[in-house]
């Protein structure tokens, strides 16, 4: 199901701000999220997840940061595969949030 907003400029957007309900769920997510990072904080899975959540609710700085940590614990060096999703995953963090960095690397 598709929420639509207001028109903004004379067009129909789908839905920014995430209802209420929607919000809760975030909350609870990142909440077992960091969880699962606090228990296992070498693990760049749980990093990439709670990157996702914090990217959805708009926390860009704690999205930057798990993103970051997921690339350093898991790089396209030992991990080719995940690695290079998460690199991806990174440069798209930077995209949405106006970043311009020369690799996924740079701090």
């Amino acid at each position: 199901m598709v929420i639509w907003a207001k028109p903004h400029l004379g067009k129909w957007q789908p839905w920014r701000h995430l209802c209420e309900i929607c919000q809760g769920y975030f909350t609870v997510g990142i909440h077992t999220a960091w969880y699962l990072v606090r228990d296992h904080p070498d693990d760049a899975r749980n990093h990439a997840s709670l990157r996702i959540l914090y990217g959805y609710i708009g926390r860009k700085e704690d999205a930057i940061r798990e993103s970051r940590r997921a690339v350093e614990l898991g790089p396209e060096s030992t991990d080719a595969v995940n690695g290079v999703q998460r690199a991806c995953d990174l440069a798209l963090v930077y995209a949405r949030n106006g970043r311009d960095r020369s690799g996924p690397h740079a701090h």
